[in-house]
Protein backbone atom coordinates (compact mmCIF):
# COMPACT_ATOMS: atom_id res chain seq x y z
CA UNK A 1 0.00 0.00 0.00
CA UNK A 2 2.91 2.41 1.09
CA UNK A 3 4.54 1.36 -2.40
CA UNK A 4 1.55 2.46 -4.33
CA UNK A 5 1.05 5.81 -2.40
CA UNK A 6 4.98 6.62 -3.01
CA UNK A 7 4.61 5.33 -7.31
CA UNK A 8 1.85 8.20 -7.04
CA UNK A 9 3.67 11.02 -5.65
CA UNK A 10 6.71 10.73 -7.75
CA UNK A 11 4.24 10.48 -10.99
CA UNK A 12 2.42 13.85 -10.02
CA UNK A 13 5.91 15.46 -9.47
CA UNK A 14 7.16 14.30 -12.56
CA UNK A 15 4.49 16.11 -14.33
CA UNK A 16 4.37 19.15 -11.95
CA UNK A 17 8.39 19.91 -11.64
CA UNK A 18 8.46 21.19 -15.03
CA UNK A 19 5.80 23.34 -14.80
CA UNK A 20 7.21 25.19 -11.66
CA UNK A 21 10.63 25.71 -13.81
CA UNK A 22 10.72 29.42 -15.34
CA UNK A 23 11.55 29.50 -19.28
CA UNK A 24 14.24 32.09 -20.01
CA UNK A 25 15.18 33.38 -23.27
CA UNK A 26 17.46 36.15 -24.57
CA UNK A 27 16.46 39.69 -26.49
CA UNK A 28 18.29 41.87 -28.99
CA UNK A 29 17.84 44.52 -31.46
CA UNK A 30 19.30 44.18 -34.63
CA UNK A 31 20.75 47.31 -36.70
CA UNK A 32 17.31 47.97 -38.76
CA UNK A 33 15.55 47.85 -35.32
CA UNK A 34 14.00 44.24 -35.48
CA UNK A 35 13.42 42.33 -31.86
CA UNK A 36 14.85 39.12 -31.86
CA UNK A 37 14.09 36.67 -29.42
CA UNK A 38 15.66 32.93 -28.68
CA UNK A 39 15.99 30.17 -25.61
CA UNK A 40 19.57 29.23 -27.30
CA UNK A 41 22.30 31.69 -26.92
CA UNK A 42 24.45 30.10 -29.04
CA UNK A 43 22.64 31.49 -31.31
CA UNK A 44 23.06 35.09 -30.70
CA UNK A 45 25.32 37.02 -33.44
CA UNK A 46 28.57 37.62 -31.69
CA UNK A 47 28.33 42.15 -32.18
CA UNK A 48 24.94 41.59 -30.51
CA UNK A 49 25.51 39.15 -27.69
CA UNK A 50 27.03 41.95 -25.09
CA UNK A 51 23.06 43.71 -25.41
CA UNK A 52 21.04 40.58 -25.62
CA UNK A 53 19.27 40.64 -22.70
CA UNK A 54 17.55 37.88 -20.30
CA UNK A 55 14.07 37.56 -20.00
CA UNK A 56 12.73 35.14 -17.48
CA UNK A 57 9.04 33.93 -19.04
CA UNK A 58 6.24 33.42 -16.24
CA UNK A 59 5.20 29.85 -15.03
CA UNK A 60 3.39 27.75 -17.77
CA UNK A 61 4.53 29.87 -20.78
CA UNK A 62 6.07 28.61 -23.44
CA UNK A 63 8.67 30.12 -25.84
CA UNK A 64 8.23 29.69 -29.82
CA UNK A 65 11.56 30.27 -31.73
CA UNK A 66 11.27 32.78 -34.20
CA UNK A 67 9.48 35.34 -33.17
CA UNK A 68 10.65 38.77 -33.85
CA UNK A 69 9.31 42.58 -33.92
CA UNK A 70 10.42 45.58 -35.96
CA UNK A 71 9.76 48.51 -33.64
CA UNK A 72 8.72 51.26 -35.52
CA UNK A 73 10.51 54.83 -34.30
CA UNK A 74 8.86 57.39 -32.06
CA UNK A 75 6.32 59.90 -34.02
CA UNK A 76 7.54 63.17 -33.03
CA UNK A 77 4.97 64.43 -30.25
CA UNK A 78 4.39 67.80 -29.03
CA UNK A 79 3.02 67.90 -24.88
CA UNK A 80 -0.78 67.92 -24.78
CA UNK A 81 -1.10 67.42 -28.31
CA UNK A 82 -2.23 63.76 -28.47
CA UNK A 83 -5.59 62.76 -30.03
CA UNK A 84 -5.56 67.13 -31.63
CA UNK A 85 -4.81 68.99 -35.05
CA UNK A 86 -2.00 71.35 -34.29
CA UNK A 87 -3.48 74.86 -35.48
CA UNK A 88 -0.72 77.21 -37.27
CA UNK A 89 -1.15 80.68 -38.32
CA UNK A 90 -0.29 82.34 -41.68
CA UNK A 91 -0.61 86.17 -42.74
CA UNK A 92 -0.69 87.56 -46.29
CA UNK A 93 -3.01 89.10 -49.18
CA UNK A 94 -5.20 86.75 -51.10
CA UNK A 95 -3.41 86.05 -54.39
CA UNK A 96 -6.24 83.87 -55.99
CA UNK A 97 -9.01 81.92 -55.22
CA UNK A 98 -10.05 78.58 -57.09
CA UNK A 99 -12.70 75.72 -56.44
CA UNK A 100 -12.20 74.41 -52.93
CA UNK A 101 -8.74 76.31 -52.09
CA UNK A 102 -7.26 79.83 -51.49
CA UNK A 103 -3.73 81.08 -52.41
CA UNK A 104 -2.58 83.42 -50.23
CA UNK A 105 0.67 85.50 -50.83
CA UNK A 106 2.99 86.45 -47.43
CA UNK A 107 5.98 85.96 -45.15
CA UNK A 108 8.12 85.98 -48.75
CA UNK A 109 6.51 82.64 -49.58
CA UNK A 110 3.08 81.65 -51.59
CA UNK A 111 0.38 78.77 -49.87
CA UNK A 112 -2.24 77.13 -51.42
CA UNK A 113 -5.30 76.23 -48.46
CA UNK A 114 -7.70 74.10 -48.65
CA UNK A 115 -11.27 75.23 -48.03
CA UNK A 116 -13.36 72.38 -46.84
CA UNK A 117 -17.57 72.70 -45.60
CA UNK A 118 -16.52 73.32 -42.07
CA UNK A 119 -13.92 76.15 -42.49
CA UNK A 120 -15.46 79.61 -41.26
CA UNK A 121 -15.03 82.81 -42.88
CA UNK A 122 -14.82 86.04 -40.58
CA UNK A 123 -13.84 89.42 -40.55
CA UNK A 124 -11.98 90.84 -37.86
CA UNK A 125 -14.35 90.96 -35.29
CA UNK A 126 -15.24 87.40 -35.93
CA UNK A 127 -18.50 88.46 -37.81
CA UNK A 128 -19.09 85.62 -40.31
CA UNK A 129 -19.08 86.39 -44.08
CA UNK A 130 -19.55 84.55 -46.87
CA UNK A 131 -17.19 83.45 -49.35
CA UNK A 132 -17.49 86.36 -52.24
CA UNK A 133 -15.64 88.60 -49.82
CA UNK A 134 -12.01 86.05 -50.57
CA UNK A 135 -11.13 88.79 -53.19
CA UNK A 136 -8.16 89.86 -54.71
CA UNK A 137 -5.47 91.58 -52.79
CA UNK A 138 -7.52 91.68 -50.01
CA UNK A 139 -5.24 90.84 -46.05
CA UNK A 140 -6.11 87.78 -44.33
CA UNK A 141 -5.38 86.13 -41.48
CA UNK A 142 -6.02 82.26 -41.82
CA UNK A 143 -5.91 79.51 -39.12
CA UNK A 144 -4.96 75.86 -40.82
CA UNK A 145 -3.67 72.39 -39.80
CA UNK A 146 -2.06 69.76 -41.59
CA UNK A 147 -3.27 66.75 -42.71
CA UNK A 148 -1.65 64.76 -45.26
CA UNK A 149 0.52 66.89 -46.67
CA UNK A 150 -2.13 69.93 -47.56
CA UNK A 151 -3.07 72.79 -45.36
CA UNK A 152 -6.27 72.26 -44.29
CA UNK A 153 -8.13 76.00 -43.62
CA UNK A 154 -9.71 76.18 -40.43
CA UNK A 155 -10.47 79.75 -40.33
CA UNK A 156 -10.02 83.01 -42.44
CA UNK A 157 -10.07 85.97 -41.61
CA UNK A 158 -10.44 88.53 -44.14
CA UNK A 159 -9.44 92.16 -43.35
CA UNK A 160 -12.77 94.23 -45.41
CA UNK A 161 -11.28 97.56 -46.96
CA UNK A 162 -14.31 100.38 -46.41
CA UNK A 163 -14.83 101.75 -49.86
CA UNK A 164 -15.65 105.27 -50.51
CA UNK A 165 -19.31 106.92 -50.84
CA UNK A 166 -19.86 108.88 -53.30
CA UNK A 167 -21.55 112.12 -51.85
CA UNK A 168 -23.64 114.69 -54.67
CA UNK A 169 -22.29 117.52 -52.58
CA UNK A 170 -18.89 116.86 -52.37
CA UNK A 171 -16.47 118.80 -54.67
CA UNK A 172 -12.69 118.17 -55.51
CA UNK A 173 -11.14 121.27 -53.79
CA UNK A 174 -7.32 121.87 -54.11
CA UNK A 175 -6.30 117.98 -55.22
CA UNK A 176 -7.83 114.66 -54.72
CA UNK A 177 -9.01 113.49 -51.29
CA UNK A 178 -10.57 117.30 -50.35
CA UNK A 179 -14.33 117.42 -50.14
CA UNK A 180 -15.70 120.68 -49.42
CA UNK A 181 -17.84 121.49 -46.30
CA UNK A 182 -21.95 121.52 -47.35
CA UNK A 183 -21.97 124.54 -45.62
CA UNK A 184 -20.11 126.18 -47.99
CA UNK A 185 -21.66 124.93 -50.88
CA UNK A 186 -24.88 125.75 -49.73
CA UNK A 187 -23.82 129.53 -49.09
CA UNK A 188 -22.41 129.41 -52.61
CA UNK A 189 -25.82 128.55 -53.91
CA UNK A 190 -27.62 131.17 -51.94
CA UNK A 191 -25.13 133.51 -53.73
CA UNK A 192 -25.70 132.68 -57.05
CA UNK A 193 -29.25 133.04 -56.36
CA UNK A 194 -29.38 136.14 -55.06
CA UNK A 195 -26.92 137.93 -57.80
CA UNK A 196 -29.99 136.46 -60.31
CA UNK A 197 -32.27 137.97 -58.44
CA UNK A 198 -31.05 141.79 -58.63
CA UNK A 199 -32.19 144.27 -61.07
CA UNK A 200 -29.91 145.08 -63.52
CA UNK A 201 -29.41 149.05 -64.24
CA UNK A 202 -30.83 150.51 -66.84
CA UNK A 203 -28.89 151.16 -70.46
CA UNK A 204 -29.00 154.40 -71.07
CA UNK A 205 -27.48 155.80 -74.00
CA UNK A 206 -24.00 157.71 -73.34
CA UNK A 207 -23.51 161.60 -73.97
CA UNK A 208 -20.26 162.12 -75.39
CA UNK A 209 -18.07 164.00 -74.21
CA UNK A 210 -16.33 166.58 -75.47
CA UNK A 211 -12.43 167.29 -75.35
CA UNK A 212 -10.59 169.36 -73.07
CA UNK A 213 -8.62 172.36 -74.52
CA UNK A 214 -10.75 172.41 -77.72
CA UNK A 215 -12.60 176.11 -78.69
CA UNK A 216 -16.10 175.12 -80.36
CA UNK A 217 -16.35 176.54 -84.12
CA UNK A 218 -18.72 179.26 -84.59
Amino acid sequence: MIRRIVIAISVILCFTIPCIVHAEVYKWIDEKGTLHFTDDESTIPDKYRQQAEKVILPEGSKFIEGGSQTNRPAEDTIPGSLGQDISLWFNGVINTVGTGQISVTGEGKDMVFLMTQDTKIQTGDEKSVSASELKYGRPVTIEYVKKDEENVARTVRVTILQEKVTNPLEEQVGGAGQQQNPSDVQKDVWKEKKEHQQPKPPNWPQVPKKPSGEVPKK
